[in-house]
């Protein structure tokens, strides 16, 4: 199996449908997010990860710069792509997984989600809903939000 990326994982979600960049980076947060809690016995050691990034806090909530940077110019267009990478069937199940749960929601949907939720509101402080932060979200914080769910 190739390694897994934060592309590779956002083609896989491109090829269930096509979605907005908003959406595209929310089902990529949730993954990454909901990965870390599954994968992991304790906040104090995160080192399993379904893929290598760091989500930033920004006024529309996580941001993974390296995916913004690949499709940035794409607006409220559709995405779509011709590629489709393939995983080992127990990554498979957790990707259906979170697009079941979160697949339903349009990207300002899962903004507002996002919002609620204590790894964004922490990174954000005392920043305005509309100033701009390149502030790293804390895995500590997301594995301590999916546990007490």
């Amino acid at each position: 199996m190739n390694e897994i990326t934060i592309f590779s994982v956002a083609e896989w979600f491109l090829n269930k449908e096509p979605m907005t960049h908003k959406k595209l980076q929310k089902l990529c947060w949730y993954a990454y997010s909901w990965f870390i809690y599954i994968e992991n016995d304790s906040p104090e050691d995160l080192t399993n990860k379904l893929f290598d990034c760091k989500f930033q806090a920004w006024v529309h909530g996580p941001v993974s710069t390296e995916l913004y940077d690949i499709y940035k110019g794409s607006g409220m267009t559709l995405l779509e792509t011709s590629k489709s990478p393939k995983f080992n069937a127990e990554v498979e199940k957790f990707l259906n997984d979170i697009f079941d749960n979160y697949g339903e929601f349009d990207g300002g949907e899962l903004e507002s989600i996002t919002h609620q939720e204590l790894p964004w509101k922490n990174a954000r402080g005392d920043l305005k809903p509309y100033e701009a932060s390149q502030n790293v979200i804390s895995d500590k914080d997301i594995f301590k939000e999916y546990a007490e769910r």
